[in-house]
């Protein structure tokens, strides 16, 4: 009899919560409802929640839930990115330097992604290079960046979003393995890996990955017994670069040799341009590429430094651009891969703020991923006519960002960020709450 009253008295006391949450939702105005959505958020209880939802128009902050405080903004830091990319580097890109000495041609980096990447049709350096008649030469130009970013996981060699930075990358440093049916059916672009793939028959470390690289070499383990192989497939992984080989594979498509040169002042050298851009910050953003993002502080470094590095970028770009954000950022990397990264929501307000104004927010809506229809939100913030909410994710494990503007239904545009650390649920159940708080906004501004 004991579990039953006490079974009935829980009923009971959930429905008059819910009653007391209903009454007390009505007699609250618009921003103590949103308030109350996140101070009853089961999901975000053992979690620590920033938001700032701002209007421009009207100069004013219409909810902050603690907007000073310092979280880790995984990559929302490409907005940082972005907003130094395109105060820099503006409308083009710096595809390489060079300088023409008699008959030759002496060429360096500038850390440009694109040459022979096949996410991108673009043949500049090619076309470029191959147009030369005379001999070619390589610098090796100087830089203060590791092949990774500091605070990077050290086991995510082999993935995709953590390929390696390079001063002049090639095929987007990583190749693509596809495999349909048997072994002999795999095809490694570029070939030059072919030969660098081991059969292993013994149970693969994971039954569900087929193919792992080693470590701290080009050698690539093929286990055949995954259970993958017999469905098919595709996977993009980055190999170890290094000047030696980058030369090698440039030689092969240019079909020319080329030798190293020891060294030329950078000033003393043109740039060759392209304009390009908006085509590589929509992928940066929208697929929330890691590797173009370091690419593209890499890219800014080389406007403004003899020698390339992401932390020159970013320094100059704290220093001159961003004085009058309201808390000084602590910023590591372009892509957000750093657990040192750490921003407010109100500084983050801030940058959208001024993002708004240059390039505008009709450019940037196309940039940005789309609610409901594109990028890394096209599984959320959707049901409505149109896109409502248009913003850059940040996910590393337990933590998860977003932050850009939402478009009510009365046609107001609204700057947030919303930053949540150390939960401990699914992130999916975090973003079920953060989607609730943005809808309500659609409705009621």
């Amino acid at each position: 009899m004991k579990i039953k009253y006490y079974f009935t008295l829980f009923v009971l006391t959930c429905i008059l919560f819910s009653f007391t949450n209903k009454s007390l939702a009505q007699k609250l105005n618009k921003e103590e409802t949103i308030q109350l959505m996140l101070d009853t958020a089961t999901t975000l209880r053992q979690s620590f929640t920033g938001f700032v939802l701002y209007n421009p128009k009207k100069d004013k902050v219409l909810i902050e839930n603690y907007p000073d405080k310092y979280f880790t903004p995984a990559s929302n830091t490409k907005l940082y990115t972005y907003f130094t990319a395109s105060r820099i580097l503006k409308d083009s890109l710096p595809v390489l330097g060079y300088k023409f000495q008699q008959d030759s041609l002496i060429f360096w980096g500038t850390g440009y992604p694109l040459l022979l990447n096949k996410e991108f049709d673009d043949s500049t350096v090619i076309n470029f290079l191959s147009n030369h008649q005379g001999k070619l030469f390589y610098y090796d130009r100087p830089t203060t960046d590791e092949r990774f970013g500091p605070g990077w996981g050290w086991s995510d060699y082999q993935w995709y979003y953590s390929s390696e930075k390079s001063k002049f990358p090639i095929y987007g440093n990583h190749i693509n393995f596809r495999l349909k049916g048997s072994f002999d059916s795999l095809l490694v672009e570029p070939q030059n890996f072919k030969n660098n793939i081991i059969l292993k028959y013994e149970n693969a470390p994971d039954e569900y990955w087929p193919l792992y690289r080693a470590e701290h070499q080009n050698e690539f383990h093929y286990y055949p017994k995954a259970d993958t192989f017999q469905t098919g497939y595709e996977i993009k992984m980055p190999f170890m670069y290094s000047k030696t080989l980058f030369l090698e594979m440039l030689e092969d498509v240019l079909h020319k040799k080329i030798k190293e040169y020891d060294k030329i002042p950078v000033k003393e050298g043109k740039i060759l341009r392209t304009g390009n851009t908006d085509t590589l910050y929509r992928k940066m953003l929208q697929e929330s590429d890691n590797f173009l993002a370091e690419q593209i502080m890499m890219m800014c470094s080389s406007e403004i430094s003899d020698s390339l590095g992401v932390d020159i970028g970013i320094k100059w770009a704290v220093e001159n651009l961003m004085q009058e954000l309201p808390d000084k950022p602590i910023w590591r990397d372009g892509s957000g891969l750093s657990r040192y990264n750490m921003f407010t929501p109100r500084t983050t307000v801030k940058l959208l703020t001024k993002l708004q104004k240059n390039p505008g927010t009709t450019q940037l809506f196309k940039l940005l991923p789309n609610g409901g229809k594109s990028g890394t939100i096209e599984n959320w913030y959707g049901g409505k006519e149109k896109p409502y909410v248009f913003a850059k994710t940040g996910t590393l494990s337990n933590n998860h960002c977003l932050s850009g503007y939402v478009v009510t239904r009365r046609k107001k545009t609204l700057i947030f960020s919303f930053m949540l650390n150390h939960y401990i649920v699914n992130t999916s159940e975090t973003k079920k709450v953060m989607q609730q708080i943005l809808e309500y906004i659609y409705e009621h501004y």
